[in-house]
């Protein structure tokens, strides 16, 4: 036996590693584009923590607005205001007032207009030390805007550097030196902004508009290190001008990541910080995890190649010599393979099996042909909608070309009314669509039924857009004419309204036949309330007809109590109303 210069086996091997070396560039390429979207991501959710926080801080702001302007409008603060001292009585009262509008429980201190202070700590205040002092300053400069101020003069004898709520208290009746009123907020307050304790090194920092640091917090429920308290106070420095101290804004530096938000009502900046550790955190382990599932994937994918081309070579070898035994040179007319491998021998005594195959061949094609016919004539009874669409524009196009207005007329309505009742299989369509499937209802029946009636249609354009369940006007319009109009034989008119009326999108249609009498109104509207199912039968006695039954209950099988529909009889009309609640309905292009 010759022996070849390459096995299927090692050919084999070959292609598999060809493939692992592929399959290895692909999941390069994948990793290095979901690195940089892990990167994106990253950033983006501690720009939306920092954002957060943000939101929740203007939050407190708003809280801390509203609270003061609360004490400053009460009747008996102003009317304290001229007095230069209060008795015990009066800053008990003033007391029990700021601690109604006090809902956090901040320790107070009420200055009047010649710096005499008031506070639940009773502290007395340096008046000389006072006017000096940055918290007068900062509330000097502005008539009645509220303030957060942080200051480390020991005006209130507290002993620490502290953030204030503060704010001018100015007469309504008389122009006379304010008062003000302080609101000292401590470490919780401001921790209810803040993110809780995630395990992660990421530090939340809050910075008064003279850049010092108000309020810190780090996501290990640890306290801040005086290292990277600088570094972050360095990056925020440096980088101010830069930023222009746009609303919120990211700086990425060697340390880490920095995402401010600069809240322009207080002139402080929130800051959350995540050094370049903790940042890549997240990174390295989603990578991590890819490279494992990678690597164990290659592994396992040479184990199984090696395994594979073993068990599928061995047997073709043993094919190949009981085939080499049977004589391979009286098969050579058949067919030639040139491999190289066992292949060889196998093509060769496959010629043996050629004149069997061809008997069986030629009865498949048969068997083939004859299933080919079948289908064929089985085809030929199935409709498609697009051919008779195709059918009926011709009509219209031999009718328009024979002004034949009438038929032309008749076919176009006809085949609007087809494409959106079939409507691609789908059960609900526009406003827009639902009234030209009723508009083209009415133009048959007006051919139908010659004189008997006009119609009119009133609907806004922003309307059209509105989703509703496909023909649920169109029984309505069949009941005008076969109820309304039974008497008739012109000078019918039917109406049709949508409109919208506060959370509800109304739909009207009404005719001028015969009205309904007061039984049969009551007896329809019940069955209308409770989406009756015995319709059928009762429509002989309701005049109600069995399609608007089945109208009624699509509506209430689809939007349950956000709909309503019911029959007015007004003095020469008889109104069909479907009232839908527009938040259950959706918005949206029906093509």
């Amino acid at each position: 036996m010759k022996k070849h210069f390459f096995g299927i086996q090692k050919k084999f091997l070959v292609y598999y590693a060809m493939l692992i070396v592929m399959a290895a560039t692909v999941f390069a390429v994948i990793i290095w584009k979901m690195i940089g979207n892990e990167q994106e991501t990253i950033k983006n959710q501690y720009i939306s923590v920092t954002e957060n926080i943000l939101i929740k801080f203007d939050s407190f702001y708003d809280k801390m607005d509203d609270m003061t302007e609360n004490i400053i409008l009460d009747s008996y603060v102003q009317s304290i205001l001229p007095k230069l001292e209060l008795s015990l009585v009066e800053s008990e009262h003033l007391e029990k007032i700021i601690a109604y509008n006090n809902n956090n429980a901040m320790p107070y201190y009420f200055v009047n207009s010649i710096g005499k202070s008031y506070s639940i700590r009773n502290v007395s205040v340096d008046k000389e030390e006072y006017l000096n002092s940055i918290l007068y300053r900062k509330l000097n400069a502005d008539y009645a805007k509220l303030h957060f101020v942080w200051s480390g003069e020991d005006i209130f004898d507290t002993g620490t550097n502290n953030l204030y709520v503060c704010r001018n208290i100015h007469s309504l009746e008389k122009d006379q030196n304010a008062a003000q009123i302080f609101f000292e907020i401590n470490d919780e307050l401001i921790e209810d902004i803040m993110p809780s304790d995630n395990g992660l090194e990421q530090i939340y920092m809050i910075f008064s508009d003279d850049g010092e640091i108000c309020f810190e917090k780090s996501g290990t429920g640890m306290g801040v290190d005086a290292q990277t308290r600088e570094t972050v106070h360095k990056i925020l420095t440096e980088r101010k001008i830069e930023t222009n101290r746009d609303t919120l804004y990211m700086i990425e530096t060697a340390e880490g990541i920095l995402c401010a938000g600069y809240h322009a009502a207080t002139g402080f900046t929130v800051v959350t910080f995540v050094p370049s550790g903790v940042a890549d955190q997240l990174l390295r382990e989603t990578v991590r995890g890819v490279l494992l599932v990678l690597m164990t994937g290659l592994a396992a994918a040479f184990l199984l190649s090696i395994n594979v081309s073993a068990n599928i070579s061995k047997p073709i070898q043993k094919i190949a010599g009981i085939m080499d035994s049977f004589g391979i040179e009286s098969l050579d007319s058949y067919i030639e393979i040139s491999t190289n491998t066992e292949l060889d021998l196998i093509g060769n005594s496959y010629n043996v099996m050629v004149g069997n195959i061809k008997d069986l061949v030629n009865i498949i094609k048969e068997k083939e042909k004859e299933m080919r016919m079948l289908e064929m004539e089985s085809l030929m009874y199935q409709i498609n909608p697009h051919f008779l669409y195709n059918t009926l524009d011709n009509v219209y196009m031999m009718a328009r070309i024979n002004k034949q207005n009438e038929i032309m007329n008749m076919v176009d309505a006809l085949s609007k009314l087809l494409r959106i009742t079939l409507s691609n299989g789908r059960d609900v369509i526009s406003v827009k669509q639902e009234l030209e499937h009723a508009c083209a209802y009415m133009k048959i029946q007006q051919v139908r039924n010659s004189d008997l009636f006009t119609y009119k249609v009133m609907c806004e354009e922003e309307l059209f857009l509105y989703v509703v369940p496909k023909m649920i006007l169109q029984p309505l319009i069949e009941n005008c004419i076969e109820h309304g109009f039974a008497d008739l034989t012109e000078g019918g008119q039917i109406e049709i309204a949508i409109r919208e009326e506060g959370e509800k999108l109304l739909f009207e249609v009404s005719n001028n036949g015969d009205v309904m009498d007061h039984d049969t109104l009551e007896r329809m509207n019940r069955m209308l309330q409770s989406g009756d199912a015995k319709w059928k039968n009762n429509s002989s006695k309701t005049g109600g007809g069995y399609g608007v039954g089945n109208v009624v209950r699509r509506l209430k099988l689809k939007y349950a109590e956000a709909v309503s529909m019911k029959y007015i009889v007004e003095s020469d009309r008889t109104v069909c109303r479907i009232e839908f609640a527009v938040k259950a309905l959706s918005e949206e292009n029906v093509v």
